[in-house]
């Protein structure tokens, strides 16, 4: 990808009606490391531009890009990669409208983990997860027993989680065991995954912060988290879960010609929110 000099690369066909455009003023975010300016980085992904925006923070860099997956929108990300889980995403292919953000995660009492004896797991070690569905009720998923939300957790959480043993790659790189429920096709993953995500192994993006379990479809955290466990013993710590999307009603995202480089286009952040 292109830096920032003065030369910026601009876009050769028309977005939103208007040549030449070589980058974005966003405004409006409720997570105001969201909002500044973003250049045209000289890729494409769908036949549209890709944005950038540099942070100080961890040599963190955020992206706003049309990512046809599932279904054609525009979307804000720490990578370029369409079909991501994101931070920000729009409902339809507008880029000016209908902005909805992952606001946090929320603490749940519906949720156990239990370790039980099942001859499939390395040496029959397993863990029994309930009470997915009930958690996504407590923080609004569900109204009136119908499901009301798309990123919910479910009820094809719950069940028998086989520890993999230490010759796991993700065992051996995280030091903590390392359990597999297989789903086929019902839930849309071959496979959830329960494991511990401690950010100071991470090795690109950024680091720092508290080490957790995780419940999610891979072994990284790139296609989204789907419940977290917060403490040392997964069958004690607290459980939690994203709470419904909120969609931002602010957002003005303004086509730019940017002559000069971007002052303040590196900022001093305090940390990303969760995809």
């Amino acid at each position: 990808m292109m830096g920032d000099t003065d030369e910026r690369p601009v876009f050769p066909v028309c977005l939103e009606g208007v040549p030449g455009i070589t980058g974005l003023e966003v405004n409006g975010f409720t997570h105001q490391m969201f909002n500044g300016q973003y250049i045209f980085t000289g890729d494409e992904v769908d036949d549209m531009p890709v944005f950038r925006r540099r942070q100080r923070y961890k040599n963190t860099e955020l992206y706003i890009y049309h990512d046809p997956y599932p279904h054609p929108r525009w979307v804000l990300n720490d990578r370029v990669h369409p079909g991501d889980a994101v931070y920000c995403g729009t409902l339809s292919d507008d880029l000016h409208a209908g902005w909805m953000t992952t606001v946090h995660f929320e603490t749940v009492s519906s949720i156990t983990a239990t370790h039980i004896v099942d001859p499939a797991g390395f040496n029959g070690e397993a863990l029994r997860i309930t009470g997915c569905a009930e958690a996504a009720l407590e923080v609004g998923h569900c109204k009136d027993g119908r499901r009301v939300t798309k990123n919910s957790i479910t009820k094809h959480q719950d069940g028998v989680y086989l520890r993999q043993g230490p010759g796991d790659a993700t065992e051996q790189q995280t030091g903590r065991p390392h359990y597999v429920m297989n789903t086929g096709s019902t839930v849309g993953w071959p496979a959830l995954h329960v494991w511990h995500y401690d950010p100071q192994l991470v090795r690109t993006g950024p680091r720092g912060g508290s080490s957790y379990w995780v419940v999610c479809p891979a072994t990284h955290l790139h296609n989204g988290q789907l419940a977290q466990a917060v403490g040392d013993d997964v069958t004690r710590a607290d459980w939690k879960i994203k709470s419904p999307d909120k969609q931002e009603t602010r957002v003005v995202i303004t086509l730019v010609h940017f002559t000069t480089p971007v002052p303040g286009n590196l900022n001093d952040l305090v940390g990303l929110p969760p995809k």
